[in-house]
Formats: C-alpha cells, structure tokens, sequence
C-alpha cells in the first residue's frame, strides 16, 4: 500500500464529516423545545398514510424505532445527550473542585511530552517539581509506565498529494472493496471501557455512480476544494441534493474512518504522520518513587496542567443538567420502504444487543463478545 492512501482516506474522513455535519445543521436548527408528549404515532408497516406532522414517533412491526422529524419530504431520526451546564459564575468553583476531587480519588495520571517540557521548565525554579520530574523520568527509563502512541495526521489541504488523481484512486478502491472492518455502535463504548471486546460487523457499500457524484462535488478547476469552496457549494445545493450528499458522505467517512483504524501498523514510519508518544502511570508505582508529602499541594498548585485519571464520578450539584437534541447522519425519503425497514430492523438489534443477558454476563466476567449483522445499509 502506498504511504498515501491512509493518509488521504485520513484527510477525506474529516472532509466528510464536515460535509455531514454542515448538511444537517438546517434540520437540527429545528430541534427546539420538542413537546414529545405531543407527537403522532405511526406505525411504518401499516397501510395508513404518512403523518403530515412535524415530529413522528415511529413503530415498526409494532417495536419503537424512535422519534423522527419530518422536514421537506424527508425524515431524520431524533436523538438526545445531556450535558451538565455551568453557570459562567460558577465556573473556577467548578474547576477547583473538580481538580482537589481528581488529586485525592486519581488512579493514573498521563505524562505527555509537552508535560515532560512544563515540568522540566518549572523545575528550574523549584526544587520540588524537580524531584517530581525525576521520579517520573526514572518511572518511564525503567519501563515502569504505559507507553501510548498515537500518531496526528500532517498533512494539509495545499499539499501536493491532495490531487484529483489521487483522491479518485483512494475513493475507488474503497468503493469497490466495500468494508468490514470494526466500527462502532451504540453502546459500544461503554462495553470497551469496561475491557468487553465488541465487534460489529456491518458491511458498508458505495456504488461507483454515488462515488464519481461525491468526486464531482469535490471537484473544482480539476483540484480538491477547500473547507471554505466546499462550504460554498453546499450552499448553491437545494434541500434534496445536499441530502443525497449527505447521505453519501455519511457512508464514505465511515469507510474512510474504518480503513484508517484498521490501518495503525501503515502509519509507522509514514512521511504523512507525526508520531506523539505518551505515559500512564498509576498512583501505587508513582507513590513508590516519590516519597515526599507535598504531592497534593504540587499536583494542585503548581502542577495542574498534569492530568489525572479517575474512575469515580465528580459531581457538582450548582450545575444544571439540560438535554439537547440532534439528528442521526441519514435521511429518509420514505419512512415505509424496504431500507427504512432494514434500518428500524438495525436499531432493534441493537437494542436487543444492549438487553441481552449474555452481554451482562460478558462485561460481568470480562470476556469477549462479538456481535455480527448482515445488514447492508446504503445512500439512498
């Protein structure tokens, strides 16, 4: 494989995230004080026409798909997060708090290389975080830390590699290959955290014609536009045109994002790539080669850039939880078709997934456990 197709499948990942995003900003901008005590029910099997209302709740072979909006002959499923909201006042309250909960209930703390550069330069002043860096330095020589790698990509949009030619031959490769790779699902994250290795398998397609239409609309005086030219042709679109490429999008950042994760190994020694290299250490092994008593007033008055790792849960009771809304990255011209029932059939599965006892027993005993659908979800 050559040293630049991960790189630009990096680059295009990004791009149409941006684009996704970009498209759904004008539905999303509707999400706003949702009654959802109010919202028509729908079953999508039935033979009852399409409701005319805004806001739908959906059932599929009498299962909840969710509650989706309806917006120019098009229809997106809702979804909500919470955040917990700090009042502007209350914010260095917050960050003390947060901080002294961290230093007392931290497990690990991570030692970046531009924390290795603050320490080394605060300890020229103070005897103190001078012991500090040298117990973590001896932690790190002596192997006794986690080393993390991560690598940032460097490319730019002016640079050479970001052609026409080379755009097209990355994008028809994964067009043509498809995908079935690793990639996420709700809920997924939760089990990795708690060390439950879950695979999905979902295989993603792209035709040929879908690709040579996002390669087009990339296209501008046979170069790759820029954020700010492609920003400018999504708005020349109409509605149902910058859905098709959203939908479009949507499926290819995915593809891109797999084969990038599924790539790590390509990005070694990779011209395109910038390695950064980074230590965990936990608490017990940093304790046992700093000795001193001042490690509290160090991490909190003098070293709060270093971060601190805890698995407990801070909580500040002045902060306001409040629920937003946004829409899933597909859009859906006919809420009775064969691929809105593959879709409500996905969200089922899911759902049931998450409920299943053997996922409990799973994540209970730390196993793997894999989860595998045959679903082929496709741009419309």
């Amino acid at each position: 494989m050559k040293d630049y197709e991960i790189a630009i499948a990096h680059y295009l990942s990004n791009i149409f995230t941006d684009i996704v995003k970009n498209c759904k900003k004008e539905v999303e901008e509707l999400l706003v004080d949702i009654d959802f005590s109010k919202i028509t029910e729908f079953h999508s099997d039935s033979e009852k026409e399409i409701p005319q209302e805004r806001f739908i709740k959906i059932y599929n072979d009498n299962c909840f798909v969710g509650n989706f909006i309806s917006f120019n002959q098009h229809f997106f499923h809702i979804k909500s997060t919470t955040k917990n909201i700090i009042d502007d006042n209350d914010k260095l309250e917050y960050e003390l708090k947060k901080r002294n909960f961290e230093i007392y209930n931290f497990n690990n703390m991570s030692i970046s290389s531009t924390t290795l550069k603050k320490l080394e330069t605060k300890s020229k002043k103070n005897s103190d975080i001078a012991d500090l860096l040298s117990s973590i330095q001896s932690i790190i020589d002596d192997n006794k830390a986690k080393e993390d790698i991560s690598y940032r990509l460097s490319i730019k949009k002016d640079d050479e590699i970001i052609n026409t030619d080379n755009v097209n031959e990355v994008l028809s490769n994964l067009a043509n290959q498809g995908n079935k790779n690793q990639i996420s699902f709700f809920g997924a994250s939760l089990y990795r955290i708690l060390g439950v290795n879950i695979e999905q398998e979902n295989e993603l397609k792209i035709t040929n014609k879908d690709k040579d239409l996002i390669m087009n609309f990339l296209t501008l005086n046979n170069k790759i536009k820029n954020k700010e030219e492609i920003q400018e042709a999504l708005e020349k679109l109409n509605f149902n045109e910058k859905m098709n490429i959203m939908n479009i999008a949507n499926v290819l950042q995915q593809i891109c994002n797999n084969f990038v994760k599924s790539k790590n190994d390509y990005k070694e020694n990779n011209n395109f790539y910038s390695k950064t290299v980074s230590y965990t250490i936990d608490k017990k092994t940093l304790l046992n080669n700093y000795t001193k008593d001042n490690l509290i007033s160090l991490l909190r008055d003098e070293c709060d850039f270093i971060s601190l790792k805890t698995e407990n849960t801070f909580e500040f009771n002045k902060g306001k939880k409040e629920k937003t809304y946004y829409i899933k990255s597909i859009a859906f011209t006919n809420i009775k078709d064969d691929d809105f029932k593959k879709y409500a059939l996905l969200e089922k599965e899911q759902k049931e997934l998450l409920n299943q006892t053997s996922v409990l027993n799973a994540v209970k005993n730390n196993n793997n456990f894999t989860y595998k659908n045959s679903i082929k979800m496709k741009p419309r």
